[in-house]
């Protein structure tokens, strides 16, 4: 498949006959979102050129069985395509039996600059997505058959469309006093319906509420979560239930378990349409409260309704005229703007669903930045960088991180340990004196009358670690290299190696004891001490690490608290 079209493997073959070409109505039938069944009807003799509507509306069919999810938009830009390189042919008289073989550039052309006026004016990408569904359809009907299309079009399809996405300011998330407010009010209106008796939907807040419970805990839209299905849901219990429940379709043994407070964990399956139909497992257990509480509570307040039901929806209402079934989603009464304004909560900006989605980005990226990008569970990092790294949580916890990184470089520089260079350990052999090291202290380090086992130190009795007046025990765990008073010189490179290695955050086994006592001192090796000497002098240290001691001990925090080595 090639990026931007409906390609499938070129094979040389003749232009295809018109013999079996018919004009009548193309049907295409597919399931919209919640169940709807949608029609989309293309009808060759309704255009300037029904020859070649006809061969457009049959690759058509083609491609949107294979991606149900683009027929709709594909069959709207092919009316528009039709549309306009028919009233084309027909100006100058040139409509006739002509068939695709016989459409030039200029009426692609032509076509595309009238598009790309109304996409200029539109603001949207409504006009831009025509022209790369034509485009990619026009070079699937060239790769299926190599010969459909005239040269100088198939050149011109070689090249991207003149449309360009519109990249719109992205929406701002909820703030945390707007998602508290939202959160308190869904809370309240689903816990007066778990109250009533017999506990079922009453009305369309309270699945709205539920909505809004299970979107602020997963990320899901709504798209998602209101297409949840009895075989997207998978639930654990105790087996002393087992007999209970044995004989009980999925449903009634899922309500059933839910009224008992009997299920352990929810495995649910989340199915992304506008993904092609991706789909990812999440399992929520009692510890996740959140979400936990939200599918439960749904189970509930649906048993009534839902018992002994073949409806596979889990979302399940009872309309007006009795009819069970999924709520009409799609009605504005059912829309998040009529639950907030219904309700009086105070929220600013656009009252829409993608703002929970944003919310949940912004806590996961903050709790684990670097997992969260290697993982891309929601979308990749070319995505969050474009469309979600703006959030006001993620900027002020960026901001808080820089302005940490800034102090600790400085407290470091200036309150740490001391780096001596070769060059400017010639310097004080030379006599220089410097701020750094008194008179007295830089010769005893030149005669190496302080040195340790992994650095110098300038009182082996004023330890950071140990009691006022007791010699320091930490000599040979790393963690000189985060004292103050440690002095570095190139005949310390080798433990230098050693410890950032050994601390690397990737070997950490407690990722919270490596934040809290390794990060400053892998930091400080990696980024001051190691770049203060030359390729050459770090490459000749690295013969030596082997002959560098170390004590790692058997509660030391860098393998993991209270590990023998």
């Amino acid at each position: 498949m090639t990026k931007g079209s409906y390609t499938t493997t070129r094979i040389k073959v003749s232009p295809p006959p018109l013999t079996g070409l018919h004009l009548n109505p193309r049907i295409f039938e597919y399931e919209g979102l919640y169940g709807v069944t949608l029609r989309v009807t293309l009808e060759p003799l309704a255009f300037p050129i029904p020859i070649v509507a006809a061969e457009l509306a049959d690759k058509w069919l083609e491609v949107s069985a294979e991606t149900p999810s683009a027929g709709s938009t594909l069959g709207v830009a092919v009316e528009r395509f039709l549309d306009d390189v028919g009233g084309q042919l027909r100006a100058v008289r040139k409509v006739g039996d002509m068939r695709l073989s016989d459409i030039r550039r200029r009426y692609i052309d032509a076509w595309e600059m009238r598009l790309l006026t109304q996409h200029r004016a539109s603001g949207t990408d409504t006009h831009y997505k025509y022209a790369v569904h034509m485009f990619a359809l026009l070079r699937r009907i060239e790769s299926d058959a190599p010969g459909s299309l005239h040269p100088e079009v198939v050149d011109r399809l070689e090249q991207d469309s003149r449309l360009e996405h519109v990249r719109n300011p992205g929406l701002e998330p909820f703030t945390i006093n707007e998602t508290k407010r939202l959160r308190a009010a869904a809370h309240r209106m689903v816990f007066r319906a778990l109250q009533s008796t017999p506990a079922q939907l009453a009305n369309r807040n309270v699945l709205v509420a539920l909505n809004v419970l299970l979107a602020l805990p997963t990320g899901e839209p709504p798209e998602v979560i209101r297409g949840m299905s009895v075989d997207h849901l998978q639930v654990t219990a105790s087996s002393a239930y087992d007999e209970a429940t044995a004989r009980m379709t999925p449903r009634d043994r899922m309500t059933w378990l839910a009224q008992q407070d009997g299920i352990e964990a929810f495995a649910v399956t989340f199915v992304k349409n506008r993904a092609g139909g991706e789909e990812r497992r999440e399992v929520y257990t009692r510890t996740s409260r959140a979400a936990y509480a939200a599918l439960l509570a749904l189970l509930v307040l649906t048993a009534e309704d839902g018992r002994g039901s073949t409806e596979e929806s889990l979302w399940l209402t009872r309309r007006p005229s009795g009819v069970l079934g999924q709520p009409r989603w799609n009605d504005r009464r059912w829309s998040l703007k009529r639950w907030i304004e219904s309700q009086g909560i105070e929220v600013e900006g656009p009252l829409v669903w993608s703002r929970f989605r944003k919310v949940v980005v912004a806590r996961e990226a903050v709790r684990d930045g670097g997992l969260y990008l290697r993982r891309e569970r929601r979308h990749t990092s070319g995505v969050f960088f474009k469309h979600y790294s703006q959030s006001a949580v993620i900027e002020a916890r960026g901001g808080a991180l820089l302005v940490q990184g800034i102090q600790g470089y400085f407290d470091a520089a200036v309150h740490g340990a001391v780096v001596v260079t070769p060059e400017a350990e010639q310097l004080l052999l030379d006599g220089q004196e410097c701020d750094a090291l008194s008179v007295d202290m830089a010769a005893s380090l030149l005669s190496g009358d302080l040195d340790g086992p992994h650095t110098a130190c300038r009182n082996l009795e004023d330890s950071p670690f140990e009691p006022a007046g007791e010699t320091c025990g930490q000599a040979t765990t790393g963690k000189c290299f985060g004292c103050s008073n440690a002095l570095i010189t190139q005949s310390h490179l080798p433990a230098a190696i050693l410890i950032r290695d050994l601390s690397d955050p990737r070997r950490a086994a407690d990722p919270a004891a490596w934040l809290a006592t390794w990060k400053d001192i892998h930091e400080f090796v990696t980024a001051i001490v190691l770049p203060a000497f030359s390729e050459e002098q770090v490459a000749v240290a690295s013969e030596l690490v082997a002959s560098v001691p170390v004590d790692l001990g058997v509660a030391n925090d860098m393998r993991g608290a209270n590990q023998d080595v």
